[in-house]
């Protein structure tokens, strides 16, 4: 990652925290953290200074990533401050459990809203910058975009949608040098992600319990694991583009 500029959306915590300071400890010449809780940030930011990146190097805009003036400052800010933008990372997101019977058409709109269009709109912002630098996009997808199950219709469908933007975002930015891929996690235990759903302890871990039996590798995979597998895309992976990378011990193939 050395001599890029990097944008992580929704890096206060969990995965995107892991990617931020796994960007530090490669060299990463600036990052932008991003997140709404501002005490995660200052966090993250502390932990990215201990991994070897100067602290004038680290800036964060807090905020909603739905809210349209917090993506124009994410993008103005990083170009004010370090004059470039070499790599996107879309990472945040929300997720919700509801299946089609049990969801509502308000589910979808907020799942829309965070994980699609928010997306969608910080893309659009940063492809300009990304063309000057022949930059890359790294999105978040999911490993259920790429195996159907009975649960989580409304947030796969979605995650699905990212996967194939991925591909054809490839093919229109390709001629310009710009690449564009994504990382498909599995099911990561402890994240933020699963708090901020209500699940309890004692859930998650009859959940955890049930799930590992479906991998193929019978183990999961952590933040840092995916941290890895971003960090190879947006740095040394140098002619893929277009490519949605599972990161979930053989889940999908289970």
């Amino acid at each position: 990652m050395k001599g890029k500029v990097c944008i992580v959306t929704g890096s206060s915590a969990g995965l995107g925290a892991a990617v931020v300071n796994k960007f530090a400890k490669e060299g990463a010449d600036g990052i932008v953290l991003h997140g709404r809780n501002v005490d995660g940030l200052n966090k993250t930011k502390a932990q990215c200074i201990q991994n070897g990146i100067a602290e004038k190097n680290v800036i964060y805009v807090a905020g909603d990533i739905t809210d349209a003036a917090v993506q124009e400052k994410l993008v103005n800010d990083t170009i004010n401050h370090f004059g470039r933008l070499d790599v996107l990372v879309n990472n945040a997101g929300i997720m919700d459990m509801a299946n089609l019977q049990n969801g509502s058409l308000e589910v979808l709109d907020k799942l829309y809203q965070v994980n699609v269009r928010a997306l969608v709109a910080m893309t659009k912002l940063c492809i300009p910058h990304l063309i000057k630098t022949k930059g890359n996009i790294v999105n978040l997808s999911t490993g259920l975009a790429l195996k159907p199950q009975p649960f989580a219709l409304l947030y796969s469908m979605g995650k699905a949608g990212i996967s194939h933007l991925t591909r054809c975002l490839a093919l229109e930015l390709g001629p310009s040098g710009v690449r564009v891929n994504c990382v498909n996690p599995g099911y990561i235990p402890g994240t933020d992600l699963m708090t901020r759903m209500g699940i309890t302890a004692e859930q998650l871990k009859k959940g955890d319990e049930e799930m590992k039996n479906h991998i193929a590798m019978r183990a999961f995979a952590t933040p840092d694991d995916v941290a890895e597998a971003i960090a190879w895309i947006a740095g040394k992976a140098t002619m893929t583009t277009g490519h949605c990378l599972p990161v979930d011990g053989g889940l999908h193939v289970s």
